[in-house]
């Protein structure tokens, strides 16, 4: 994971370095008023655009700010912009600006997933010697082993592999998880097949995870 913003925010988990001193009166606002720590703000100013970014380390807090997915709360939205221009001390109308919000979680689990090499997954399909499994392919946070025919998936999953499965290919993710997220309650393989990707997907990883 090379974004700049992340990786400044990954190096305040860590203690290495501070949030902008500048941004810590909004921070503590946001933490007052809807109970949740924001641990960086990153802005980038281009023209009359102001891009506000608000980091959280969970999922479940960057959450709080959507009535469901995709959609946010104005409302809450429409607070922070106001206490944001208060504080930076903008006019109304003088800057458009664009807030979003981001977990640090979903970009660190990407980062810890991407860092599992081909070389270990090919050892970890070795070590289970299932002459079914046709690939173990990993997109983004995502790890789905493939077995041959679709009605292989139905058979595996009704003996309890992607459970077995699972605990296995997590033992690669704590290698690399310098934080945590990645536990045995909330990360699963998927399982599926080489005939549904050929046959439904052309074979093409692109339109499979797109």
């Amino acid at each position: 994971m090379t974004d700049c913003n992340y990786q400044q925010t990954k190096r305040i988990l860590l203690g290495q370095e501070r949030m902008d001193d500048k941004y810590v009166q909004l921070a503590d606002y946001i933490q007052k008023s809807f109970s949740v720590q924001v641990i960086n703000v990153t802005c980038t100013q281009r023209e009359n655009t102001i891009n506000l970014t608000l980091w959280f380390k969970y999922e479940n807090e960057e959450n709080m700010f959507y009535k469901e997915p995709f959609v946010v709360d104005s409302r809450k939205m429409n607070r922070i912009l106001r206490q944001f221009k208060r504080i930076m001390k903008l006019g109304n109308d003088s800057m458009n600006i664009c807030l979003s919000f981001q977990a640090f979680e979903t970009l660190a689990e990407v980062e810890t997933n991407n860092a599992v090499t081909q070389h270990e997954i090919l050892e970890l399909k070795g070590k289970l010697r299932c002459n079914d499994i046709w690939k173990i392919s990993q997109c983004l946070s995502n790890v789905v082993f493939f077995l041959y025919k679709d009605k292989q998936v139905s058979q595996y999953e009704e003996r309890g592999y992607i459970d077995k499965w699972s605990e296995m290919y997590l033992g690669l993710l704590k290698r690399y998880d310098e934080f945590g997220f990645y536990t045995k309650e909330n990360f699963h393989i998927k399982l599926d097949s080489k005939e549904n990707f050929d046959n439904n997907f052309n074979g093409d990883w692109y339109y499979y995870y797109v």
